[in-house]
């Protein structure tokens, strides 16, 4: 089993507010570099007061467009901290 790594969105993105197309890249990039040295992700969504779509697009939904499949993902991916709005 993969080592496990916490990756703050917060920490990555420098505050709050995640709306921004290149935040999502950084946050995308910070996790396929833990895939690629064999670690798993708990992505952690902790202190969130606003993100839009375009940001979870770049940051989660370029996972899924072929790179990883759905059952590595689902192995190595853990969202935290996340509510249902």
């Amino acid at each position: 089993m993969a080592e496990r790594i916490t990756i703050k969105i917060f920490d990555i993105v420098g505050g709050p507010v995640w709306v921004s197309t290149e935040d999502g890249q950084k946050v995308f990039d910070k996790i396929t570099a833990a895939f690629k040295a064999n670690r798993a992700v708990d992505l952690s969504f902790a202190n969130r007061e606003n993100m839009i779509t375009a940001f979870l697009n770049a940051a989660i939904g370029q996972l899924y467009g072929g790179q990883f499949d759905e059952a590595f993902l689902k192995e190595h991916l853990v969202f935290q901290d996340i509510s249902d709005d």
